[in-house]
């Protein structure tokens, strides 16, 4: 199969598309629309991201996920020995040789596995993973995600092949280490882990943490606790919490996925990997520059490269700002006239350790 690089404008084209053209899409979708992504990120996954995919604001997100799987089904019903998508999935798998001219068939079919993994089609339903898979399927197409693991290890040798996609830029991937307990669908998991919604809360808490001068180490039971207070967070990024605090309690030096997970925000974040037995990095932001706005603090992080004009409006004032080193601090010497018409839209708070209006 030789991939398309180009995507229908038509807004309803998802409504035509078979099993096949699913596939194509979610490769460009997942790889070359996010070429920029480093290979440690996972992949967007979610019941939401299908209406970016398919460009379709208007129809809902459940329908979407519902017509994926009914061109899966078509698809392996269609095959001479009329399977069922996991069957079908298992023996691609299994006779797939990663070649640059031959996209992986069966991508769709991992892709939806990790909508599964994240509460599709009901994230209430007791059981999780397995029981939500055999509403979708059937109990012995269960079987058949013993090919998961492999399925997803020849995606990985594929992506770093060259002269795929036609040549376009994109993304390579990285998997993370599986706990045997999880082994089967713990990609799945792991690679459409966390949702958007919980990436973005986390970033927050993290840059005010930071700000704060808290360190941000995944091995530290305050740290990990503080992160449990945020009570905006999914039920399952909460539950990923309490299964690595509880970890930390009978090993201080855990090393697991989600470990893995938090070091690679933190440093994608800050540039810095912070933990047992290694040394923070210097942390700095750029020059900042302050601002009175009553009992307000007005705080704009500006670039390196200042004129000689603009550093006279300036002047530089000792301090470490929210205990962060090799930061420099600057006013302007005409509080009145700030030099950057852009000054006034820096983030404002009051207390910078507790108002999420403080991120830099």
């Amino acid at each position: 199969m030789k991939i398309q690089l180009t995507v229908s404008e038509q807004p309803k084209a998802w409504t035509t598309w078979n099993g096949e053209q699913w596939n194509q899409q979610l490769l460009l979708f997942c790889f070359v629309q996010d070429a920029d992504a480093p290979p440690w990120q996972g992949i967007r996954a979610s019941e939401d991201d299908l209406q970016s995919l398919t460009g379709d604001s208007d129809t809902s997100p459940a329908e979407l996920a519902h017509a994926l799987l009914h061109a899966l089904e078509r698809q392996a019903a269609h095959h001479p020995a009329a399977l069922k998508p996991a069957d079908l999935m298992a023996r691609q798998v299994q006779l797939y040789l990663p070649t640059p001219a031959k996209p992986p068939p069966f991508f769709a079919f991992l892709w939806f596995t990790c909508l599964v993994a994240h509460g599709f089609p009901n994230p209430q339903m007791e059981g999780r993973f397995h029981r939500r898979f055999e509403r979708l399927f059937s109990a012995r197409q269960a079987h058949q995600l013993g090919a998961l693991p492999d399925g997803w290890e020849k995606l990985v040798r594929w992506l770093a092949l060259d002269g795929i996609l036609g040549g376009a830029p994109h993304r390579l991937l990285q998997l993370r280490p599986i706990p045997g307990n999880a082994r089967r669908i713990g990609h799945s998991w792991t690679l459409s882990f966390p949702r958007l919604a919980d990436r973005r809360l986390l970033l927050e808490h993290l840059r005010n943490y930071q700000a704060c001068g808290h360190q941000l180490d995944p091995w530290s039971p305050s740290f990990i606790s503080r992160l449990q207070q945020v009570s905006a967070f999914s039920h399952d990024f909460r539950d990923e919490l309490r299964l690595h605090a509880e970890g930390l309690l009978t090993d201080p030096d855990l090393d697991s996925w989600f470990t893995g997970f938090l070091l690679a925000e933190i440093e994608q974040l800050f540039g810095l990997r912070e933990g047992p037995d290694k040394d923070a990095a210097a942390t700095r932001f750029g020059p900042l520059l302050l601002r009175g706005y009553g009992r307000a603090i007005g705080v704009l992080l500006i670039s390196d490269g200042l004129s000689a004009n603009e550093i006279a409006s300036f002047k530089r004032v000792d301090g470490k700002p929210w205990g962060v080193e090799h930061t420099e601090l600057l006013v302007p010497r005409d509080p009145e006239d700030p030099p950057y018409a852009a000054y006034d839209a820096g983030s404002l708070a009051i207390d910078p350790c507790d108002s999420p209006l403080s991120s830099l």
